[in-house]
């Protein structure tokens, strides 16, 4: 009910925010969604969060800039421990106590050369979408931010934090002179669910500042990722 209730309030206020739960539920009929020893998603389940959230995006606005190609490779399968082992203190002594790691393919995404000679050297170098976030967006294993570039067709910032939230991320990105010198058509914001009845110590940020942000400004749309 959680979700579906930020959902609603999220749509109200004028912020696009697919429904990704159903997407996740679907797209286990293919494979893991998420890691069985870890909190995060497998890049499979991050890899089709992106393809869903572009799809979305595509539909209702257009992206500046000319589209790019980006490819993705996938290593050879290796043990991950996740961090849902860190619960259980068993290892090194009792590590056969333990579940058996996870089986991760990482994937590496990288841009394809379309420009050379003279043309490159006067490319607009502005990125057109920003992403900011928590770990699941931040950790390279999951691939999120490479998922989003190839399906968007565009390179975005990477401004997700391990460890902090989805919030305290978004603050300081918004104080960050990336985003007042050239702030992006399209802010990506990667926020889990569970985080949603927590509380964040933001007592490092102006409190007035602070109370300014509840109140919009223009015209101005976040596209909000959405998990459980």
């Amino acid at each position: 009910n959680l979700y579906q209730q930020f959902l609603a309030e999220v749509s109200a206020a004028d912020i696009a925010a697919p429904n990704l739960l159903s997407t996740l539920r679907d797209g286990k009929a293919n494979g893991a969604m998420f890691l069985r020893t870890d909190t995060h998603w497998t890049p499979e389940g991050a890899d089709l969060v992106a393809q869903q959230l572009s799809r979305t995006l595509k539909r209702g606005i257009s992206l500046d800039g000319e589209p790019q190609r980006f490819i993705t490779q996938a290593s050879a399968a290796k043990p991950y421990k996740g961090d849902l082992t860190r619960f259980l203190p068993l290892d090194p002594w009792f590590d056969y106590l333990l579940p058996a790691p996870d089986q991760l393919r990482r994937r590496e995404t990288q841009a394809v050369e379309q420009s050379t000679g003279d043309d490159a050297l006067f490319a607009d170098s502005a990125m057109p979408v920003a992403l900011v976030g928590t770990s699941y967006s931040a950790n390279p294993a999951w691939n999120f931010a490479g998922a989003l570039r190839q399906h968007l067709q565009r390179d975005l910032s990477n401004h997700a934090e391990d460890g902090q939230g989805p919030l305290i991320p978004m603050l300081k990105y918004l104080q960050s002179e990336d985003f007042k010198s050239t702030p992006p058509p399209l802010v990506i914001w990667e926020f889990p669910e569970r985080y949603l009845p927590m509380t964040s110590d933001l007592s490092a940020f102006d409190a007035q500042w602070l109370s300014t942000l509840k109140h919009p400004i223009g015209n101005r749309h976040l596209a909000v990722s959405n998990r459980r």
